[in-house]
């Protein structure tokens, strides 16, 4: 209904570029860049136990712009912030450069 492909991938099947919805508890590669979350300021928790053994979750940041753009928390009503998010995917027209922090 959002003009969005959504159906269950298999993770060989996902090419760079893809645009991935995920929702809480769900693994993700760790090399997977957050467009958007719920979290606090568009902040997320990423287990790497399955990599480095560690067990203490780490912060993972949201691109900034994608955040307020996909996930306005200015409007007090409306659709929870997943569904603003998938709404707004179809209006991402361009390319995004990202450098490491």
């Amino acid at each position: 209904s959002y003009g969005v492909f959504l159906d269950t991938v298999l993770w060989k099947d996902i090419l760079v570029g893809d645009i991935l919805v995920l929702k809480s508890e769900e693994e993700l590669p760790a090399d997977l860049v957050p467009l958007a979350c719920s979290g606090v300021a568009g902040q997320c928790y990423v287990s790497t136990a399955n990599l480095d053994g560690e067990t203490n979750l780490k912060i993972k940041s949201c691109v900034g712009l994608a955040q307020s753009y996909l996930c306005s928390e200015e409007k007090e009503e409306g659709p929870p912030l997943l569904d603003q998010a998938i709404e707004c995917l179809p209006g991402i027209n361009g390319l995004l450069h990202i450098e490491a922090p």
